[in-house]
């Protein structure tokens, strides 16, 4: 590998501009962890060149440092990697990492250029492809003009009973009637948004008669919608005795 290492380094702006003729192939794919960025905010950006062969490599990257800034790195120029090479035989991928920091708003592609990956077999340049990422800068205020206002219900349900009246998005409140043997209901509530939050929902424990439960959905811009569903548990009949041939009731509650 030294020999291709020497080659790198001699023949590096021929390679760019010449054709490879190689068996194997060979890639230089950019990702980025986070393609969206608050002013102030960073995100790593990896380099990885990959090949089934890979012997040598040397590129750099290009990006619009107005709307990003280059915060570290672990090539070994900064923005390029000069002449990196495998230590054995057998690897078949290399990575550095870029941090990137947004300093403005905007958009900014960062794309490898000026590249050159030899094989490790013939010590031959590779045919390879190589991708860019997107990076998109935007203030506080502009991230925030973007959240959702959806703060509906899709469905509410009561596991086993009908709801009345039947549900809709914009009725707010619902009743439930259930047996009296029933201690205990299951509501489940389904947001129409997701990035919206839901709270309230779940089992609920039941007294006697009226049980009111409100499931309030919060968008993600803040704005929120109360739910109401009235769970009626039926009462136990009143229990009847006579005393003196007369009739009373005793009211269990």
């Amino acid at each position: 590998m030294k020999k291709i290492y020497v080659l790198l380094l001699g023949v590096f702006a021929f390679l760019v501009f010449s054709p490879n003729v190689s068996a194997a192939n060979a890639s230089v794919n950019v990702k980025a962890n986070n393609k969206t960025l608050v002013v102030g905010s960073e995100t790593k950006v990896t380099v990885t060149v990959s090949s089934s062969d890979l012997g040598a490599w040397e590129y750099c990257i290009s990006y619009d440092s107005s709307v990003l800034k280059l915060t570290s790195s672990t090539a070994d120029a900064n923005t390029c990697v000069k002449a990196g090479y495998v230590e054995k035989k057998g690897q078949t991928t290399s990575t550095e990492t870029f941090t990137f920091k947004a300093i403005k708003s905007g958009s900014s592609k960062v794309t490898v250029k000026s590249y050159a990956i030899y094989s490790y077999s013939a010590e031959t340049p590779m045919n390879t492809t190589a991708s860019s990422v997107t990076i998109k800068t935007m203030t506080q205020a502009e991230l925030e003009s973007t959240y959702s206002t959806n703060a509906n219900l899709k469905s509410i349900t009561v596991d086993g009973y009908e709801l009345t009246p039947a549900f809709n998005k914009n009725t707010l409140e619902y009743k439930v009637e259930v047996p009296n043997e029933i201690a205990n209901v299951n509501i489940s509530a389904s947001k129409e948004d997701s990035t919206a939050q839901v709270s309230g929902d779940g089992a609920k424990e039941l007294t006697e008669g009226d049980n009111k439960f409100e499931i309030v959905v919060t968008a993600q811009k803040g704005n929120s919608k109360t739910y109401v569903v009235n769970v009626y548990r039926k009462e136990l009949d009143p229990i009847a005795v006579k005393i003196d041939n007369k009739d009373y009731f005793i009211i269990r509650k």
